[in-house]
């Protein structure tokens, strides 16, 4: 009696594996036969996923951005294939879509990276696959900073007909650079601007940020070393016109 009910608990978990294994083996078609429609090369996966590997199921619980990544691909978003076919818990990665306001304008244009790159190219494309509230942050920022650095490019954004149409409040917008564009980005005596404080995912706009913000921290609290920096010429003008104001205070005293 003892042997028999060994055997059946045998054949349960056998049971229970078989198709555990059928079921894993299911979704592991099913990813491939996306990759294979979508047309998704080797080179890139392995550049968004490259811990992608099967069983799919073990990949998805250790690398869920990856996943995210993955979903995130243009050729995988033009299929929109079933997240619950794929073996994925549709809440866990339904609610990982990055939103912003100008990208989701964008993203609705159906205007393609290429165009944007070619007349926008220091428009902040979001990360793929971070969703974090950090980075959320960092891309606002990312985003204000471009609209007052960047006006001709955000005069495109706005004209462009494919984005135009979208916005029913749109007036035709021609916008005038200033030359100034550094004075509008917020500065703190005690925060000195470095390279780790701007990643938007655009290394592009991320070195004109830094550099503007470099420049408009000195053009604030240290005056004498931004014309050493920014306007050499005009250094010695500052000095003394520096040092007659400062002699003022001393003559009102005698």
């Amino acid at each position: 009696m003892k042997h028999k009910l060994t055997f059946f608990i045998f054949s349960i978990g056998l049971l229970f594996f078989s198709q555990y294994a059928q079921a894993s083996s299911d979704i592991d078609n099913r990813w491939n036969a996306l990759i294979s429609f979508a047309k998704i090369s080797k080179e890139r996966l392995q550049t968004n996923c490259p811990n992608y590997k099967t069983p799919i199921d073990a990949w998805i619980k250790q690398h869920p951005n990856e996943v995210s990544a993955f979903l995130a691909l243009d050729e995988v978003k033009k299929i929109n294939p079933s997240l619950a076919d794929l073996g994925l818990n549709v809440a866990d990665f339904q609610a990982n879509t990055f939103q912003n306001a100008y990208w989701s304008w964008f993203e609705k244009s159906g205007l393609s990276k290429i165009t944007l790159t070619q007349y926008a190219p220091h428009f902040p494309v979001p990360i793929a696959n971070d969703f974090s509230s950090v980075y959320k942050a960092k891309y606002e920022a990312a985003i204000s900073d471009w609209t007052k650095l960047f006006p001709k490019e955000v005069e495109w954004f706005i004209n462009e007909p494919s984005l135009a149409k979208l916005n029913r409040f749109y007036q035709k917008e021609s916008l005038i650079e200033t030359g100034e564009e550094f004075k509008g980005l917020d500065v703190e005596k005690g925060v000195y601007p470095e390279q780790s404080y701007y990643d938007s995912g655009n290394p592009t706009l991320d070195a004109v940020r830094l550099e503007m913000y470099l420049k408009n921290w000195y053009f604030t609290f240290d005056r004498e070393n931004y014309f050493k920096r920014y306007e050499p010429s005009m250094y010695e003008a500052y000095r003394e016109k520096k040092i007659k104001a400062d002699q003022e205070p001393d003559k009102a005293s005698h």
